[in-house]
């Protein structure tokens, strides 16, 4: 194991521990079927970072992969392109865009919940993706690994790592492994998108 695994190995320890001590925070061991609307801030806000800094060690991870060369696509039928979609799941590499509906706040407002009451299916269901992705992480790199190989050969710029803002708000140990973060990964993407 090299230090990268290690370092790795340890930040998703750290991220498994803050999204078991947010679900702690939110009562989700309670199942409820709603939270106050502050709760589900602290909640999402949590779940936010926690996606950040996993989505960040998976790129690290990624980085050390070796992928077999792509293989062409296999041709589909029609019946098995229009299947449904799936709810969304992990986004390896989300884009930035406008979020829809921003020109009518009011359009497909839920309707009456209690007033100071947020519904916890879409929160949980992040949680339990969260989750997920840590229960098997070298098939989630391995996906990461895939997904930057595409980019890179479409000619895209490397992705950049942004120092995270506050981190004297979270635990000490994932202070630590998100601060360490943009110092290994953006000179790691530089070199690994500019070998091509």
């Amino acid at each position: 194991m090299n230090q990268v695994d290690g370092f790795c190995a340890e930040g998703l320890e750290a991220a498994s521990e803050l999204l078991a001590d947010a679900a702690a925070r939110a009562k989700l061991h309670l199942r409820p079927e709603t939270i106050t609307r502050t709760a589900a801030r602290r909640l999402k806000a949590s779940l936010a970072f926690a996606e950040r800094l996993i989505r960040r060690l998976l790129v690290l991870l990624a980085l050390e992969v070796e992928l077999a060369p792509a293989a062409a696509p296999a041709p589909q039928d029609q019946e098995t392109r229009t299947r449904l979609r799936a709810p969304r799941g992990f986004q390896y590499l989300p884009a930035e865009r406008a979020p829809s509906g921003f020109l009518d706040p009011w359009a497909d407002r839920p309707v009456s919940q209690a007033r100071n009451q947020t519904g916890i299916i879409p929160l949980l269901y992040r949680w339990k993706t969260l989750m997920a992705l840590l229960d098997d992480p070298e098939r989630a790199a391995r996906h990461m690994a895939r997904r930057l190989r595409a980019s890179r050969k479409a000619g895209e710029l490397a992705p950049f790592c942004w120092p995270e803002d506050k981190l004297y708000r979270q635990p000490a140990r994932v202070a630590l492994v998100a601060g360490a973060l943009p110092d290994l990964l953006n000179p790691a993407l530089k070199a690994w998108f500019n070998s091509s």
